[in-house]
């Protein structure tokens, strides 16, 4: 009998601390099932080295053919993609803005995208407008770059 196990690349999450409960998502592309009779069950398997506690497990199969081709029925679990955007506001200031959807994620700035110790957190918190969150900054000399890091 084969035993078979799947890691997948990025799906980790943290737990150490947390006190809360997390939510992980993952795809497995071109998984092949082997065998008659393979129930519901058989997709999914876990082997856990500690006490770690399951709410709801939760997995679809998207289908190559028929009415519902292509289509991810766990689309909406998937977690929001990070991404910023800026606006001017007024003539010497800018707003950097990202979704409400990403709790936990912290904006930082630096002034040399190059070295890795230049990142620092934005001292100014955001304010929430239409499902955003909007930091309000000066605009300032010399350039500014922005991420998000959870």
């Amino acid at each position: 009998m084969s035993q078979y196990a799947f890691c997948p690349g990025s799906f980790n999450v943290s737990l150490e601390g947390t006190d809360t409960w997390r939510t992980a998502y993952w795809e497995i592309t071109d998984m092949k099932f082997a065998g008659v009779n393979q129930g519901p069950q058989a997709a999914a398997r876990f082997w856990l080295g500690d006490k770690i506690y399951f709410t709801r497990v939760r997995y679809a199969v998207i289908r190559p053919c028929g009415p519902q081709a292509g289509v991810n029925l766990l689309e909406e679990c998937k977690p929001p993609v990070p991404s910023l955007a800026i606006r001017t506001s007024g003539k010497d200031s800018v707003e950097v803005y990202w979704s409400v959807k990403l709790e936990g994620w912290t904006l930082e700035e630096s002034s040399d995208v190059t070295d890795p110790n230049s990142w620092s957190a934005v001292a100014t918190q955001p304010v929430v407008e239409n499902d955003q969150n909007v930091v309000k900054l000066s605009v300032g000399t010399g350039a500014r770059f922005f991420r998000l890091i959870q």
